[in-house]
């Protein structure tokens, strides 16, 4: 007799061999008798079914491919049935959502009917195997799908849930006290992976708005960077990398938002220091700020007044509540000697939100999309793809939308500076193709 553990043993081994698994020779058993091999339901990898055969007095379940598939959208899957017992006569394919429809059906004598206009032109049956293929999968597609036979419901469903594809994330980058550290932030709702350049995995925070922060410090190279990586079962997409040259600038070619906080400081401050003159080169040249041992912390000049700090011990400029006049070069003397490091400063407007304009064509099933902007526009689907705008005849661009039929598509326009981007509100489909277009989202 068998103890618990050589039972056990015998019945993994048992399941490995039957499924040619096994790389105990028949000869090692020890006891064990193989078991007769299990029937198994069917070949198809397209979809999963659970075929369960007792061995050894244990019910073992052997998935078979169809349940709870997951898709992405645009892709592409086939289910069929365990068996298809001849003769058959008639197959039919249901989907069932909000509601049941037919999604596909043929029969001897009528051939194929795809009765619901969700399946048209993406939908296909091989007769033969009963297997139904769907291409170019859509939200709408999600739900349970069975098969009748000759009139008759099978047992087997069928789950199949189509996502959109997760975006290409963006990070922004928020300013601490602290001008060696920085917040790096990724927004998404689903699941965001922070890696470094070594390739170590980092713990997010939970950001105030939706998405996480890490905390970067400054390490002294370059060449560091940070990755924020967006998941969803059906894709990934990772940001363009961070590097630590760009987080921890000492000043040269800095661009801030109007509104913004920059803080410049010179390479190097050796001891004794007696005095310290930052200046502003644009159209003229003025102190910005000034200290010696002396007198202490003088702001000579009205346009730095209340908003410009200066840290004696690091020689650390830092000015805060930027505008555009604040824009130029920023060099410093140490102890009346100017120094060789220049610090340009260039003060943006943030892009404002874009609205999109529709605009009719001769044809009821296309209208155009127009974004009115002087610098960069990006135009983008609900699938996270970037599509091609043209020139328009006013200052910025157009997209050419057709009808697909699929109320839930819709269209947005980003505007992008080199210190901002706003995204406009989505245009859907269901809003485009309706009387009345020409307005204003």
């Amino acid at each position: 007799m068998l103890d618990k553990a050589e039972q056990a043993r015998c019945r993994r081994e048992s399941v490995k061999r039957t499924f040619g698994r096994s790389r105990i020779p028949r000869q090692s058993y020890q006891g064990c008798q193989p078991p007769q091999p299990p029937t198994l339901i069917g070949h198809n990898h397209g979809s999963l079914v659970e075929d369960r055969t007792v061995i050894f007095g244990h019910l073992m379940t052997v998935e078979v491919p169809g349940e709870d598939v997951k898709k992405a959208v645009g892709e592409t899957v086939s289910f069929r049935p365990d068996t298809l017992e001849s003769p058959v006569t008639s197959i039919v394919w249901k989907h069932v959502s909000l509601s049941t429809v037919k999604a596909i059906e043929w029969d001897v004598d009528d051939g194929v009917i795809i009765p619901n206009q969700r399946f048209k032109d993406i939908t296909t049956l091989d007769e033969k195997t009963g297997q139904i293929t769907i291409t170019n999968l859509k939200v709408e597609h999600s739900g349970e799908y069975t098969i009748d036979i000759n009139s008759k419901e099978q047992g087997q469903r069928f789950s199949l849930e189509v996502m959109e594809r997760v975006p290409k994330p963006k990070t922004t980058i928020e300013e601490s006290s602290n001008p060696d550290v920085v917040y790096l932030i990724c927004e998404y709702s689903g699941t965001i992976i922070w890696r470094n350049s070594a390739g170590e995995t980092l713990n997010g925070s939970k950001h105030h708005r939706t998405g996480e922060f890490i905390t970067v410090k400054k390490k002294g190279n370059p060449e560091n960077y940070y990755t924020c990586t967006l998941e969803n079962a059906v894709s990934d997409e990772t940001s363009d990398p961070v590097y630590e040259r760009d987080l921890f600038k000492t000043g040269e070619d800095v661009k801030r938002a109007v509104g913004e906080t920059v803080s410049f400081r010179p390479d190097k401050l050796e001891s004794p220091v007696t005095s310290i003159v930052w200046k502003h080169f644009s159209l003229s040249t003025v102190k910005v700020i000034e200290w010696d041992v002396d007198d202490g912390v003088i702001i000579p000049n009205q346009r730095f007044k209340d908003i410009t700090t200066l840290d004696e011990k690091i020689g650390q400029i830092t000015i805060t509540n930027l505008k555009v006049e604040h824009s130029g070069e920023y060099t410093i003397d140490i102890n009346s000697k100017e120094q060789g490091q220049r610090f340009s400063l260039e003060v943006m407007e943030r892009v404002p939100k874009p609205k999109t304009t529709v605009e009719e064509s001769s044809n009821p099933d296309v209208v155009y999309l127009i974004c009115e902007y002087s610098g960069t526009i990006i135009w983008k689907n609900s699938a996270g793809e970037t599509l091609e705008g043209n020139k328009n005849h006013k200052p910025g661009e157009f997209i050419t939308v057709k009808n697909t039929r699929n109320p839930e598509n819709y269209y947005t326009c980003t505007l992008e500076n080199a210190v901002s981007d706003e995204t406009s509100d989505p245009v859907y489909e269901r809003d485009l193709f309706k009387t009345g277009n020409a307005e204003k989202h």
